[in-house]
């Protein structure tokens, strides 16, 4: 039962009715965790309804002699059962009369008598509508389509479709092995992000989900039901279409069900099988596509479609694997009721749940459920910032309008309501204790950090970077040796500049000779070639100066070590290039890349910073440390490639000619090494975690807002 009273004020509307269930409906027993439930399926328009085995009961004395009265008051005497209150059975006679269950006399005023279902049809009406991450546009309806399909594969039994399916999957899953390597670097050079790719994922997203919406129609129509619906569906702005295959729900055989959940996902993971073959075969525009659909076929699978938490394949999928139909909306009524009884002392009316595994799968359910389809709304629209800032905003604001401060509002209207209707001491004292509950959870302090990427570095001494514009002419130290202070290293020759010396020489010897020339018969101008000639001489002894610089000698004791490995003669490099490093046995630093958005709160709140180096890819080792400096000014660009998404780091560098570009700004801070600290090679990737002082959860929110409010008008 619901809230409503036993009574209703519209029985009489109804009571005298004779109605009768429509011959030509279909009834099929289910069995979930072992009790009967049954299924009342209208096969003309593929609409159903679900009852507990006392509301079929009770239906099966619709038949058309017994008025809705009568048949009620002799519920009433039944000694088992649960009784249905006169709203209820107006509910019920709404549904029934909605799905085209129920057959009533043509001369009675149904409109007015079925106003309840009426109201049911138009709130389904605009949750389709009023969802911005899943609006939905009815098309035309597939059957005819499905129909022929299906008749292709009458003669194929189901066990040769398994077989061909492993065959593919299995190949591909073991070819796929071999190539791991080049799969990741692939995957870490692809911007995914950039326009070329966002263009090539809106082309091919939309082809892929067709035929995932088409797997489970047609594996529908081979368990004899029907989807009677088609058309496209907004998901998250992004326009897919989609197959109502909702009829699935008649099936009594809940392996059939779980079945028809997961085509849609099996054909995924096929289509992304199939690509992965091509990725290794192919190359150019087909190479591209092939990663493109690999990657969206896997992640689409694993994150999203084969999600319980997200009302897509996998919610029911899990659904029907724990035999709880409905479980999204019964964990959150039991959620509900859980709390109606905990705060406002309120038993709850509603359907028993005797199992206790059924009762404790609900309430987890709705725990989780909830939260974290709130963090994913607001993560999309975080990230739909960055592009379309006005999008992620409107979107942000849906998300915590409709999933938190509405539903606040309801919490406290239905207190304020309990509070009034004479529960005053009761509703008094579990709103102040869920008012305290909420201010504790907004107001007290929680742990937070900020985990960048570094790399570990030399000091800038010890770093050998070309001093111009120059060519390799002579190394006489190979690299890998060890080095002392003082030893020479290589000869870095800027031709120009050797020109440009042999030009002021020249230029010197000229004016010497014409000085000479004119010195007995002309003072002044002997006196002006004099000052021509110490402007040469200084232009010759910076040249000098800048050509012996070009001779690199070792600054330290340590190993020297070149950029390009042995083969550096000859080699070109422009000025401040690096060419080469001197690693001293000591005197390692750590240089991270800090973006702009998040300087702020590292300079104002760091307590504590941890270096984080990788034992065998598991970040657990840490060592604690302290900043050395930061530089003054953001850049975009970093000290190391491995830093950005090309060199498997975090931070983007899409569309930059360098691979030390990135595309945002980010502050370059040296950090302590620590004396305990792993031997590891110059270049390797560590993670510094910035640990920063408690802050409530209010606070930190509207700070991030801040944040992401001000890096986009920075952009």
């Amino acid at each position: 039962m619901n809230d409503e009273s036993f009574f209703s004020d519209h029985w009489h509307r109804v009571s005298h009715l004779r109605v009768q269930l429509a011959a030509n409906i279909k009834i099929r027993q289910h069995l979930y965790r072992g009790v009967a439930s049954y299924v009342l399926h209208q096969p003309t328009t593929c609409d159903y309804i679900r009852v507990s085995a006392n509301t079929y009961a009770l239906l099966r004395q619709f038949d058309g002699n017994n008025s809705v009265d009568d048949i009620w008051k002799r519920a009433l005497d039944q000694p088992r059962g649960e009784v249905p209150s006169q709203p209820e059975m107006l509910d019920l006679l709404a549904r029934l009369h909605v799905a085209e269950l129920l057959k009533v006399d043509a001369w009675l005023d149904a409109d007015s008598l079925f106003a309840r279902g009426e109201r049911r049809t138009l709130k389904e009406s605009r949750q389709r509508y009023l969802n911005p991450l899943n609006i939905r546009v009815k098309g035309f309806d597939p059957d005819r389509l499905t129909s022929k399909l299906h008749a292709m594969t009458i003669g194929v039994s189901s066990r040769m479709l398994l077989t061909g399916y492993m065959l593919v999957v299995g190949w591909a899953l073991f070819a796929v092995i071999p190539e791991w390597s080049r799969l990741q670097s692939d995957l870490a050079e692809t911007d995914f992000f950039s326009p070329l790719h966002i263009g090539l994922f809106l082309l091919v997203y939309p082809l892929m989900k067709a035929l995932h919406e088409l797997a489970h129609a047609l594996v529908l129509k081979r368990f004899g039901g029907s989807a009677r619906e088609a058309g496209v569906a907004l998901l998250v702005l992004l326009p897919i279409p989609y197959v109502d295959c909702s009829a699935a729900a008649v099936l009594p055989d809940k392996r059939q069900r779980m079945l028809v959940s997961a085509a849609g996902m099996l054909c995924e993971l096929l289509l992304a099988a199939i690509a992965t073959l091509l990725w290794m075969v192919s190359q150019g525009a087909l190479n591209t596509v092939a990663l493109m659909v690999m990657v969206t076929g896997t992640v689409s699978t694993l994150l999203f479609n084969g999600n319980p938490l997200l009302r897509f394949d996998g919610y029911y999928l899990l659904a029907d694997a724990i035999e709880i139909p409905n479980l999204a909306s019964r964990s959150r009524q039991t959620l509900i009721d859980a709390s109606k009884r905990l705060f406002l002392g309120q038993a709850a009316p509603g359907e028993p749940i005797p199992d206790r595994g059924e009762r404790a799968w609900l309430m987890g359910y709705a725990l989780v459920a909830g939260p974290f389809r709130i963090a994913l709304m607001l993560t999309i629209a975080f990230m739909l910032s960055h592009q379309y800032f006005v999008f992620g905003l409107i979107l942000a604001i849906w998300v915590v309008a409709t999933q938190l401060l509405l539903p606040t509002w309801h919490c406290l209207s239905f207190a304020a309501n309990s509070f009034l209707q004479g529960q005053r001491r009761a509703a008094l004292t579990r709103t102040v204790s869920l008012i305290v509950i909420v201010v504790a959870i907004i107001a007290t302090p929680l742990p937070r950090h900020t985990v960048v990427d570094a790399v570990v570095w030399i000091p800038e001494d010890s770093q050998l970077r070309a001093p111009g514009d120059c060519e390799i002419m002579d190394v006489q130290v190979s690299s890998g040796m060890r080095v002392t202070e003082g030893d020479p290293l290589l000869h870095c020759e800027d031709v120009t500049l050797m020109a440009e010396l042999a030009y002021e020489r020249g230029q010197r010897a000229t004016i010497r000779a014409e000085r000479q020339a004119v010195a007995q018969r002309d003072e002044a101008g002997a006196r002006i070639l004099g000052g021509r000639l110490t402007a040469v001489d200084a232009r010759i002894d910076d040249l000098q100066r800048r050509r012996d610089e070009a001779h690199m000698s070792a600054a330290t004791d340590g190993q020297f070590i070149t950029v390009s490995g042995d083969t550096v003669t000859g080699r070109y490099y422009e000025k401040g290039d690096l060419i080469g490093f001197v690693i001293p046995r000591v005197g390692r630093t750590i240089r991270a890349a800090v973006r702009q958005s998040e300087m702020a709160a590292i300079d104002s709140a760091t307590r504590a910073i941890q270096l984080q180096f990788s034992a065998e890819g598991d970040f657990r080792t840490t060592f604690d440390s302290a900043i050395v400096r930061v530089v003054p000014k953001a850049s975009r660009r970093v000290v190391s490639a491995s830093l950005t998404r090309t060199g498997g780091g975090r931070l983007g560098n899409s569309g930059t000619h360098s691979e030390l570009e990135v595309d945002e700004s980010v502050f370059d801070v040296e950090l302590e090494w620590p004396d305990a600290a792993p031997s590891v090679g110059v270049g390797s990737r560590i993670r510094v975690r910035f640990g920063q002082t408690p802050l409530a959860l209010l606070p930190r929110t509207v700070s991030a807002v801040r944040r992401a409010i001000g890096s986009d008008a920075n952009a």
